[in-house]
C-alpha cells in the first residue's frame, strides 16, 4: 500500500451501494523466490545432488531403473524437467541407471564331435555364437571335427555369448627315419637296431647260404637308408646256414618273368614244376606271383619248383577262385563267400592224407577266372579208412557214409532173396524125381 504495509489480501464488495475496503496487513513477509530445476540428466547421481542443492533446490525421491544406454549410477530422467521454475527447496525426483538388465542364460550345447558346420548350427540355434577356431591334429577325432568347446557343454552363458572350438585338422603326419643298415646283423642284433630306429620287425624268412653265417641278416625289405614312418615293419630274410651236401636253396623268383624264374630254377640245380595261371589286379601278366616251395627252402637237387603265374587283371565281371583246398570247410565256405562266390555241390570222400572235415579239391580250381556269384564246388574229407578194431560183416568197424552201407545192405538182401529162389528150385527138382 500507499503506507508501505505488504498487502496479503485486497477483498472488495459492494455493500448498499457502497464499496468497502478490507485490508488485511499479512504478518510473513515477501513470498518465496522461485528457481529454475537444473539439467542433471546423464550425470551421476552425486554430481546430480550436488547440482540440485546447489542451486537452492532438493533431491526427492531416487529411483532405480535398468538401462542399455546409460551408464549404471547416472541419471536417466528428473522430474520436474530441467528448466522448470519452482520454489526454493523444492524437492526434484530422480530416475537412475542401474545398468543393462541380466541378459537371458542359456545352456552351451556339447558339439563335441561334430562337424565344425554342424557344430556352428547348433550354437546359433541355441542363441549363441562362434568364438575362435582352433586347429589341432588329432589320432582320435576325424579332421573337420570337434575336438573340444569352451565354455565346456552345459555351462549356462549369456544369450550371444561366444563359443571357442578347437577343431581337428587330421592326423599329425608320421614321422620319417631312415631303415638301418642290419645286413650281416645278427637276427637279435638287426632286431635291436630296428626298433631302436622307431621302426618294427616284420616277416623273418630262413632262408639257406654259403656266404651268410646261420642266424645273421641275409637281406632285408624296405632296403636300408630308405624313409619310411615311424613304426613301420622290416622285413628280414635270415640265413639257416649252408644247406645239407645234396641240399639246395629254392630262389627267390616271385615277382619276375616266367622265362626269368626258370632261368633262375635251372641254375640253382632244379626244375620247374606245375605253372599254374591266376589273374591278377597287382601282378603283371606273365610275371610270377608265388612260388612252392617257398623262397629259401632247402630241397634236393633236381626237386621241382611249381610256379604260379599271373594272367594279368580278370575280365570285367569275372573273378579268380580262391584257394581252399587244405581248408576245413567252413573256412572254406567263408573263402568262397568273402570271394563272391557261392559254395555248390559238397561230396564226401574218405582220405588218408587229409583231415576229417578239410577240402580235398575244389572245382573251378584255385585261380580260374569265374563269374562272380557262380557256384564252387567242393570235395570234402571223411578222414581215413578202416579203423583198428572191431570186426564184422563190414570190415573192421570201418567208416561208411550212408550211401555205401545203403548199397551194401541192398547188395546183401537181393543175395539172400536169390538164396531162397535157388533153395525152392532144388526142392522142386528133388519132388519130380519122386514122382
Amino acid at each position: 500500500t500507499a503506507l508501505g504495509v505488504p498487502v496479503s489480501v485486497v477483498h472488495s464488495r459492494v455493500v448498499m451501494a457502497h464499496t468497502q475496503a478490507d485490508v488485511q496487513i499479512g504478518s510473513g513477509g515477501t513470498p518465496p523466490p522461485t528457481v529454475p530445476v537444473p539439467n542433471v540428466v546423464g550425470q551421476t547421481q552425486a554430481a546430480a545432488t550436488s547440482a540440485i542443492t546447489s542451486a537452492g533446490l532438493t533431491v526427492g525421491t531416487v529411483t532405480q531403473q535398468s538401462s542399455t544406454t546409460v551408464a549404471s549410477g547416472s541419471v536417466i530422467s528428473e522430474s520436474p524437467a530441467a528448466g522448470t521454475s519452482v520454489a526454493s527447496a523444492s524437492a526434484v525426483n530422480l530416475v537412475v541407471s542401474s545398468g543393462a538388465p541380466a541378459p537371458t542364460q542359456v545352456a552351451v550345447p556339447n558339439v563335441v564331435g561334430q562337424t565344425q558346420a554342424a557344430a556352428t548350427s547348433a550354437l546359433s540355434a541355441a542363441a549363441l555364437t562362434v568364438g575362435t577356431v582352433t586347429q589341432q591334429s588329432s589320432t582320435t577325432v576325424a579332421s573337420g571335427s570337434v575336438i573340444s568347446e569352451s565354455p565346456a557343454a552345459g555351462t549356462s552363458v549369456a544369450s550371444a555369448s561366444a563359443v571357442n572350438l578347437v577343431v581337428s585338422s587330421g592326423a599329425p603326419a608320421p614321422t620319417q627315419v631312415a631303415v638301418p643298415n642290419v645286413v650281416g646283423q645278427t637276427q637279435a642284433a638287426a632286431t635291436s637296431a630296428i626298433t631302436s630306429a622307431g621302426l618294427t620287425a616284420g616277416t623273418v624268412t630262413m632262408q639257406s647260404s654259403t656266404t651268410v653265417a646261420s642266424g645273421s641278416v641275409i637281406s632285408e625289405s624296405p632296403a636300408a637308408g630308405t624313409s619310411v614312418a615311424s613304426a613301420s615293419a622290416v622285413n628280414l630274410v635270415v640265413s639257416s646256414g649252408a644247406p645239407a651236401p645234396g641240399q639246395v636253396a629254392v630262389p627267390n623268383v616271385v615277382g619276375e618273368t616266367e622265362a626269368a624264374a626258370t632261368s633262375a630254377i635251372s641254375a640253382a640245380a632244379l626244375t620247374v614244376g606245375a605253372v599254374t595261371q591266376q589273374s591278377s589286379t597287382t601282378v603283371a601278366s606273365g610275371n610270377v606271383i608265388s612260388e612252392s616251395p617257398a623262397a629259401g627252402t632247402s630241397v634236393a637237387s633236381g626237386a621241382a619248383v611249381s610256379l604260379v603265374v599271373s594272367s594279368g587283371a580278370p575280365a570285367p565281371g569275372q573273378v579268380a577262385v580262391p584257394n581252399v583246398v587244405g581248408q576245413t570247410q567252413a573256412a572254406a565256405t567263408s573263402a568262397i563267400s568273402g570271394a563272391g562266390f557261392t559254395v555248390g555241390a559238397v561230396a564226401q570222400e574218405s582220405s588218408t592224407t587229409v583231415a576229417s572235415g578239410s577240402v580235398i579239391s575244389q572245382n573251378p580250381a584255385a585261380g580260374a577266372d569265374s563269374a562272380s556269384g557262380s557256384a564252387v564246388d567242393l570235395v570234402v574229407s571223411t578222414g581215413g579208412g578202416a579203423s583198428s578194431g572191431g570186426g564184422g560183416i563190414l570190415g573192421g568197424g570201418g567208416a561208411f557214409d550212408s550211401f555205401t552201407l545203403a548199397a551194401l545192405l541192398s547188395s546183401l538182401i537181393g543175395g539172400l532173396w536169390r538164396a531162397r529162389r535157388i533153395r525152392n528150385f532144388q526142392q522142386c527138382l528133388h519132388r519130380i524125381r519122386l514122382v
